[in-house]
């Protein structure tokens, strides 16, 4: 049996497949898969070659932090070597203090005994924090009474200075 309404309806049918299939439509929306195809290709290219940057960049700030980190520990260990000699010279200067010492001698002696410790470092006193930047005071020892006539601030610059105070 035939059925030639089928058929034809049939015919029809795959003829319309065949137009829709080769319209400027499909052909269109095929142009537009394939760019978008590209484009995703080259954003994942692009993001690859950032990737790539990003770990160049990581190794390089990680070799500079590691070298930091040495340096640190090279100066925590310079500082641990002087707080060795300051505590070294305080505990020279408490066993060399005696009982009947005035506040000021004790004093005097403190300064002192720090002063040459920090001068057996090498280091500048007026380098050290705190330190009154490129200020000198003329005189590295006066007596008791010429200190007593310099104002606080003069006081702390000529005790941060290295002078030294006499009772002559």
């Amino acid at each position: 049996m035939t059925f030639p309404k089928l058929e034809a309806a049939l015919t029809e049918i795959k003829s319309l497949i065949k137009g829709i299939t080769e319209s400027s439509v499909v052909t269109s929306v095929n142009g537009k898969v394939a760019e978008l195809e590209a484009a995703i290709s080259g954003d994942l290219s692009k993001a690859h070659e950032t990737i790539s940057s990003l770990n160049t960049e990581k190794t390089t700030l990680t070799a500079a932090l590691e070298k930091a980190q040495g340096e640190a520990n090279t100066f925590g260990a310079k500082v641990k070597a002087l707080n060795e000699k300051l505590d070294g010279a305080v505990t020279t200067l408490n066993l060399e203090c005696k009982a009947d010492a005035t506040e000021e001698d004790k004093f005097s002696a403190v300064l002192g005994s720090v002063n040459a410790a920090i001068e057996k470092t090498g280091i500048e006193l007026s380098k050290l924090p705190g330190a009154p930047a490129g200020k000198t005071v003329a005189a590295k020892t006066i007596t008791r009474e010429e200190f007593s006539k310099l104002g606080a601030v003069k006081q702390s610059d000529f005790c941060r200075s290295g002078g030294q105070i006499t009772d002559k």
